[in-house]
């Protein structure tokens, strides 16, 4: 099988998209100052999701916050009769519930994530070693599909949602762990890339070189 300039174009694209991803990642890692002067202006609203907070004490705040809300929604149209409805009280106590919220579905989130990570990029180098035994043994085109699905798995997956590795919600060992993983993938998986390269290339020739 001739080797269309599709495929080189996918690998290089691969590798440049790896060695990127690889870079900006031990720059936020490591270089990148933590927080901002603009984070002791913070809200007190804003504040209740500090990443400085268990996710149990989120979980307590919610569980108040919402109770609150109730029991101001029973008596409603007391409160509105008599003109006593706390507005602005309501207003934010729903702010809070509202980021509250936000801050508990994204530390649940990062907390599933590295087992995510790690499944979905051992997925797609599974399927890479079983597109290059098609390669070998079934089908040229098989195995070159299905490698080209498998590192695309394994890169897509090396990197967790850019919303969590910005996110002031999550805590900051959870940062670090999911930037810790993402290098880790993203190296192991820019050299299985360049090694699988470089073997099918040697393939490519010797298949050559018999058939002239």
């Amino acid at each position: 099988m001739k080797k269309p300039l599709f495929y080189k174009i996918v690998v290089f694209i691969f590798i440049g998209t790896l060695v990127v991803q690889l870079l900006l990642n031990t720059y936020t890692k490591f270089l990148k100052p933590q927080g901002s002067i603009l984070d002791q202006y913070a809200t007190n609203v804003e504040a209740l999701a500090s990443k400085d907070l268990p996710l149990e004490q989120l979980a307590r705040d919610y569980d108040k916050t919402q109770k609150e809300l109730q029991n101001f929604e029973k008596y409603e149209d007391s409160l509105r009769r008599i003109d006593k409805y706390p507005y602005d009280r309501v207003a934010t106590l729903t702010a809070q519930r509202t980021i509250l919220a936000e801050a508990i579905r994204d530390r649940e989130e990062a907390t599933v994530q590295p087992r995510k990570m790690v499944f979905y990029w051992a997925a797609g180098v599974l399927l890479v070693v079983i597109g290059i035994f098609s390669y070998r043994k079934l089908s040229q085109w098989i195995g070159v599909t299905l490698c080209i699905l498998g590192f695309a798995l394994a890169i897509w997956w090396a990197s967790p949602a850019p919303r969590l590795l910005m996110n002031n919600h999550i805590t900051t060992q959870q940062q670090d762990t999911l930037l810790t993983l993402e290098i880790i993938f993203s190296l192991l998986t820019l050299i299985f890339c360049i090694v699988a390269w470089v073997r099918f290339e040697r393939a490519q020739q010797k298949t050559e070189a018999v058939v002239v």
